[in-house]
């Protein structure tokens, strides 16, 4: 069984017939050989999308135009394989519908496009005291959601990396270190903060902080390959 956009594939009378196997994606790479010396120089980014493919069996036709609404677009993916973790995927490929009404069969491609797996359930931890930890219990670096509430003129370090952020009427703010912005209610603050965007290793993390911050609450910060 797999779960997509929040609906489970069972609900709609549809037999996935293997269960997609999340991937551990490639790492973007350069190759570099250069004349006269041995070997090659790799240069290593970020890691690539992927796509999983997954057979499935309409067992009640009248349910044809639920199921192709249901695997179109964006939405959390989650396999009965590890109900713990899931990726965001997105249908964007072409479902042969006669294949689907004469033959109940068909193939969907599921996109990855952020290729690391996060827990289903999301537990946010919010800290009120500084210096504190906040651990990333995956296996690779994340780049957390973070929701700040304080005042004025801050600075919050994040193993040794450095971020500032003046909050102009004393709201809060909510940091995407993944998307790279800054937000308050829908709207773009980027102007506001100065530094870099922080990530978090594996493991125990400190987090420290100048200014009137009062709390910090982290979202996605667990994150798997």
């Amino acid at each position: 069984m797999i779960t997509f956009k929040g609906i489970t594939s069972d609900s709609l009378n549809v037999v996935v017939n293997k269960l997609p196997t999340f991937k551990k994606p490639q790492r973007k790479t350069d190759i570099i050989q250069i004349e006269g010396k041995d070997g090659a120089e790799v240069i290593e980014y970020g890691y690539a999308p992927y796509t999983l493919s997954i057979k499935i069996t309409l067992m009640d036709v009248s349910k044809i135009d639920d199921v192709i609404a249901w695997l179109d677009g964006e939405g959390i993916l989650i396999s009965s394989e590890d109900e713990l973790k899931c990726v965001t995927a997105r249908v964007i490929g072409e479902i042969n519908y006669s294949r689907l009404m004469m033959l109940k069969e068909a193939t969907v491609e599921f996109y990855v496009n952020n290729p690391f797996r996060y827990l289903t359930t999301d537990i946010p931890q919010t800290i009120t005291t500084f210096p504190s930890t906040i651990t990333n219990t995956g296996t690779v670096y994340s780049k957390p959601l973070l929701t700040i509430v304080g005042s004025g003129s801050v600075t919050l370090t994040i193993n040794g990396v450095t971020f500032g952020y003046t909050f102009p009427l004393g709201e809060s703010v909510t940091i995407d270190c993944e998307l790279m912005d800054a937000t308050y209610d829908g709207s773009l603050r980027n102007q506001y903060m100065s530094g870099y965007f922080p990530q978090l290793n594996v493991g125990s993390n400190t987090i420290s902080k100048t200014g009137d911050v009062t709390s910090i609450k982290f979202e996605r910060y667990s994150r798997w390959l």
